[in-house]
């Protein structure tokens, strides 16, 4: 998404960029050093101000512990389809066996790797770090345990983005980790 914000110099488009807010701060600072009647003053700073705060509010750790929490129950029931809705369709998933893009390539990966519940166990995620990345986007670090007669874990790192079907997972990169001996 862009974002637009009024400077000292006019209009400026920026794309997720952070330097957005210093020259809206800018134009606010030029605006008060003008000239201008005090209406007309008023005025700007008021649209500065609605610009501002109108820009995308960063994804926050409970919108990402929600997807995560929605996600683990649909798999805990066995509701593959449902666990992966929650990827964007354009999402892309990297694992030890390469790179799967897609929604239906994804589901029938999980389909052939975890056909009955004894195979999917019991999924838990530790959500270890969310870091925003601009406006809708997030990093997601975190590991993942399936209870199971044969317990599997590992750790993955997720961006997650806010889209008009609510937050969804774009890209997914897991790793399994070593099974101790």
């Amino acid at each position: 998404m862009t974002q637009v914000a009024a400077t000292a110099k006019g209009v400026r488009h920026r794309d997720k960029n952070p330097g957005l807010w210093s020259d809206s701060v800018a134009m606010c600072a030029a605006v008060v050093a003008v000239p201008y009647p005090p209406s007309m003053k008023a005025l700007t700073l008021i649209v500065s101000f609605c610009l501002l705060t109108s820009c995308d509010t960063p994804i926050s750790s409970a919108e990402v512990a929600e997807l995560m929490e929605t996600q683990r129950q649909a798999w805990n029931r066995g509701e593959l389809a449902e666990f992966v809705s929650y990827y964007d369709a354009s999402m892309t998933f990297c694992g030890s066996n390469g790179v799967t893009r897609g929604l239906d390539k994804l589901l029938a990966r999980y389909k052939k790797k975890y056909p009955t519940a004894k195979e999917r166990g019991v999924l838990t995620f530790k959500i270890l770090e969310t870091r925003p990345l601009g406006g809708d986007t997030a990093l997601v670090i975190g590991e993942y345990i399936l209870d199971r007669d044969d317990p599997a874990s590992g750790f993955f790192s997720v961006i997650v983005q806010r889209t008009s079907d609510g937050v969804r997972i774009i890209h997914d990169h897991s790793s399994a980790t070593e099974k101790k001996e």
